[in-house]
C-alpha cells in the first residue's frame, strides 16, 4: 500500500527534525564531555581530601597517646 504525500510530508518533516536534532548533539558532545572530565576530576578532589581529613582524625588520637607516654 502506498503512502500517501501527507504521510510522505509527515515522514521528512520527522527526518528534519531528527536530523536537526542529531546535529545538536553533536555539536554539544565535546562541551558535554569537558564538563564530564571536570565533574570527575572535582569529584577525585573533594574524595582526597575527605580521605585526608579522615586520616588525620584518626591518627589525632594516636599522636596524644604517644606523646602523654612520653611525657609520663
Amino acid at each position: 500500500m502506498p503512502l500517501t504525500e501527507e504521510e510522505k510530508a509527515y515522514i521528512n518533516e520527522e527526518e528534519q527534525l531528527l536530523e536537526t536534532t542529531l546535529k545538536s548533539l553533536c555539536s554539544q558532545l565535546p562541551e558535554a564531555q569537558e564538563a564530564k572530565v571536570n565533574a570527575n576530576l572535582a569529584a577525585r578532589e573533594l574524595t582526597k581530601q575527605v580521605v585526608n581529613e579522615w586520616n588525620d582524625e584518626e591518627r589525632q588520637p594516636l599522636i596524644s597517646e604517644r606523646l602523654l607516654r612520653t611525657l609520663f
